[in-house]
């Protein structure tokens, strides 16, 4: 069960970097259908906050990359300040 997840995961991660509306489709279903929060892909355990944290970095590319958007940092401050807080 845990590798299924685990591939699932990992096609989400793989579809926010490929096409973003595809990938946070899927990570939407797979929030709101599956309760399992613990993400393993073979031996590697990877922590829900991560996989968040790599579709937010997908989302920043799409926007700065892609689509030649000019993104206001001042915006993220508070997560950024979060993020280091709860690695604390």
């Amino acid at each position: 069960m845990q590798t299924i997840l685990g591939i699932i995961i990992f096609s989400i991660i793989v579809c926010s970097f490929v096409k973003l509306k595809f990938g946070i489709a899927i990570y939407l279903v797979y929030f709101f259908l599956v309760p399992y929060l613990n993400i393993d892909i073979g031996k590697i355990n990877l922590s829900y906050n991560f996989v968040n944290l790599l579709i937010l970095i997908a989302f920043v590319i799409d926007f700065k990359i892609r689509h030649k958007y000019k993104i206001e940092w001042s915006l993220f401050k508070p997560f950024f300040l979060y993020f280091f807080l709860f690695i604390l």
